[in-house]
């Protein structure tokens, strides 16, 4: 359990998400992704999240960190390196969140496996807070670095009481490429205190203060200042003033090239036969609509265990390299309400919808329905199930 006091503060989304913020630690305490029961919000949550990078992306709380930002990249580099590694820990019963009063947990767990940090262990846990051990979850930016790599996490407890109560999250870790020749953030200011002396260090700037004298060196006054068309460079320093302007026009044109044929979705090009896909609409190569059918398989429910969606992504593309990517639904298959069937992301199309939910087979004497896009059995027990649903997209 993690020492010092707590300090609790909220982001409005489509639920309260209660951040408690660990004082003198620097990060903070994430509580859920906003959805299903508030009073079940406790069970689990991450640790180690500064609250300035949770928002919404898409529908889903995410987590955003930018390369080399060091208020959520721990990998321990100055330089933008392509990569982001969150340190986190996965809590159970945080006393933080309002109207969930903590329970032991029996069963808790964090998918992907190898997401880099897992629940403690051994199980069960009292209805202490306890977190287990700080890991790294590393994401790697796509395209040579120019698009954000993405992962969604699932965590998932289950307490042993009667009735059994469960919390289950969904959180989309994002890793933003830097922009080009932008620097990367500099560290936070630090303060130190002797006895006699004081000195504060911030970025540009250092002041030194001593008993009876007192020395003051000031950079901050360094400006750079950028209008198109022309430059204009301004520099200040403590005494004399030195101003110097050049101006200068610049024009640019560009070409879009005729590259080879087969180029993938995305690309630029002249004509469709350019294109793998056979489509070059306003220059870039598209892929044509197509639709994809995306089925998910419960494990097997017992006499008292019922059977659950399995949740993770699935991706499925064309010969061409036009895919797209669905998350799948979590949770006891018996639920109507949870999380469904979702888009997480596509390529190569204008967009993807979901459509035409289905609901195979489920455990014996149950019925399937579909609310939205969440496939649901009216018995979860003594068998499994099967759901499906079409993902629509669109040139």
């Amino acid at each position: 359990m993690r020492a010092g006091s707590r300090l609790v503060v909220g982001i409005a989304l489509a639920a309260m998400v209660v951040i408690g913020v660990w004082a003198g630690l620097g990060n903070a305490f994430l509580s859920g992704d906003g959805k299903g029961p508030s009073a079940n919000d406790c069970l689990i949550g991450i640790d180690g999240i500064d609250p300035g990078i949770v928002g919404i992306l898409k529908g889903k709380t995410a987590v955003q960190c930018t390369d080399c930002d060091p208020l959520c990249d721990g990998d321990g580099v100055a330089t933008a390196n392509g990569a982001c590694t969150f340190r986190v820990a996965a809590c159970l019963n945080s006393p933080d969140v309002s109207g969930c009063s903590p329970e032991t947990v029996t069963k808790a767990s964090v998918k992907p496996a190898n997401a880099g940090f897992q629940p403690p262990v051994p199980l069960p846990a009292d209805s202490g807070f306890t977190c287990g051990p700080t890991g790294a979850l590393v994401l790697e930016t796509k395209k040579s670095g120019t698009k954000p790599g993405k992962r969604l996490v699932r965590l998932k407890a289950k307490t042993g009481g009667s009735p059994k109560r469960r919390d289950t999250d969904a959180l989309l870790f994002v890793c933003n490429p830097r922009p080009a020749g932008q620097a990367c953030p500099v560290a936070e200011t630090t303060t130190s205190t002797v006895p006699g002396e004081t000195t504060t260090t911030l970025p540009g700037a250092t002041t030194t203060t001593v008993f009876g004298n007192t020395t003051s060196t000031s950079l901050p006054g360094n400006t750079t200042s950028t209008s198109l068309p022309g430059n204009t460079t301004s520099t200040s320093l403590p005494g004399p003033t030195t101003s110097t302007s050049t101006s200068t026009s610049t024009s640019t044109s560009t070409t879009i090239p005729s590259c080879s044929p087969n180029c993938t979705p995305g690309s630029q090009c002249l004509t469709g036969g350019n294109c793998a896909s056979n489509f070059c609409v306003d220059n870039v190569c598209k892929c044509p609509g197509h639709n994809f059918t995306f089925t998910v398989d419960s494990n097997a429910g017992g006499s008292v265990d019922p059977a659950e969606w399995p949740g993770g992504n699935e991706t499925q593309q064309t010969s061409t390299g036009c895919s797209v990517t669905v998350t799948k639904p979590t949770d006891n298959i018996d639920l109507v309400t949870g999380d469904g069937f979702s888009i997480f992301s596509s390529n190569g199309f204008s967009n993807c919808s979901l459509n035409s939910c289905t609901v195979n087979s489920c455990p014996p004497a149950g019925i399937g329905s579909c609310n939205g896009n969440r496939p649901s059995c009216s018995s979860a027990l003594n068998g499994s199930g099967q759901g499906q649903i079409t993902a629509s997209c669109n040139q």
